[in-house]
């Protein structure tokens, strides 16, 4: 779309055509990977999202992490990082042990048998990776990142501008 009839309908507030387009692929992408994570079961018994923080934390060579450090690393919520800390708990891949000097922290202590599920992780996330990404080069990648990036940029710093205005 030309770009003068794009400011056009920003102006009055409307969405372009590319922009639905957009809202929409980012829609079936969801639904996609939400399909993909029913239909290719794990034999480790852990959902992506655990995979993913395990794996995480699994390569932070003995550095101490908590909670609210994982918040900030992967930008979600800190109700998405306990409920997901607390399953991996649950399921024995690790323990939370009190800070000495603040007792409402938890570091994060990974068991020997989270140890033992690295390879298991890093072949899950691996292949999940190629699946998602097949036919598709490391310039398209790199590409495609820096948007959705730029997305989530927007998007986050207009919701902290709507946090901010008065009821």
């Amino acid at each position: 779309m030309d770009t003068w009839r794009a400011e056009f309908y920003r102006e009055r507030g409307e969405e372009t055509m590319e922009e639905i387009r957009m809202n929409c692929l980012l829609k079936q992408i969801k639904a996609a990977l939400e399909q993909y994570e029913r239909s290719n079961p794990q034999e480790m018994d852990m959902t992506i999202g655990q995979c993913i923080m395990l794996n995480y934390l699994l390569n932070q060579d003995s550095r101490d992490l908590y909670a609210t450090d994982i918040h900030v690393i992967f930008g979600i919520s800190k109700a998405t990082v306990s409920t997901i800390l607390k399953s991996l708990k649950k399921k024995g891949y690790l323990l939370m042990e009190e800070d000495m000097q603040d007792d409402r922290r938890k570091r994060l202590v990974l068991t020997e048998k989270a140890y033992e599920m690295q390879q298991n992780v890093e072949e899950a996330l691996r292949k999940r990776g190629e699946d998602m990404c097949r036919g598709i080069s490391r310039q398209e990648l790199e590409m495609t990142e820096q948007v959705l990036c730029r997305m989530l940029l927007n998007l986050r710093n207009k919701n902290s501008e709507n946090k901010e205005e008065p009821i």
